[in-house]
């Protein structure tokens, strides 16, 4: 209930999201969803050349980097395997998802293989604890937990990953076991 969130055309699109979402879960089929979502994915998240006025390449932008629910959750494990569908239908992307539904990540995993280039980090339930990655193995996320050695800058770079400091995408690498954020 605050920052954009507060806005009725972010209102409105995390409601239609969730009403969609919310529909193809009463079906048990997400498979239109699938290829829907993953064609929208593979057409906006590309490298882009940015050209002057003479047509010479002044800069690159890489849009390649994708992540799922800013706001909302996984919520079940064929919702899960619809997510990890996209990422296998775009090679080229990296996703990542962070989800407090461990229960459901653990339940998928026993079946299926996660895609290489999605990045699922279970989040803590309480700010200052440590993660638990529900016994999968999967990387976390914490809120304000002094411990963690890596923590997000994007409060520092005016909640941009991208910015004067550094360029940040530690929460998309698997290597890195936990990411720490500031409660906001």
């Amino acid at each position: 209930m605050k920052g954009n969130y507060r806005y009725s055309t972010v209102i409105e699109g995390l409601t239609l999201n969730s009403i969609g979402i919310a529909f193809y879960e009463s079906l048990q089929d997400y498979s239109v969803w699938v290829i829907a979502l993953a064609e929208l994915i593979r057409r906006r998240c590309i490298v882009k050349e940015i050209k002057d006025e003479d047509g010479n390449v002044i800069a690159i932008e890489d849009n390649t980097w994708f992540r799922f629910h800013d706001s909302g959750d996984i919520q079940s494990v064929l919702h899960m395997k619809a997510i990890n569908d996209i990422a296998i239908l775009n090679p080229s992307v990296k996703f990542w998802i962070p989800t407090r539904e461990g229960k459901f990540v653990k339940e998928f995993l026993k079946n299926n293989t996660k895609a290489s280039n999605l990045t699922i980090r279970i989040s803590a339930h309480i700010r200052t604890k440590k993660a638990s990655d529900f016994g999968t193995g999967l990387c976390t996320s914490t809120i304000e937990y002094a411990e963690s050695e890596h923590h997000c800058i994007a409060p520092k770079q005016g909640g941009s990953c991208d910015g004067e400091i550094m360029n940040c995408r530690n929460c998309w690498d698997e290597n890195i076991s936990n990411v720490d954020y500031k409660a906001h």
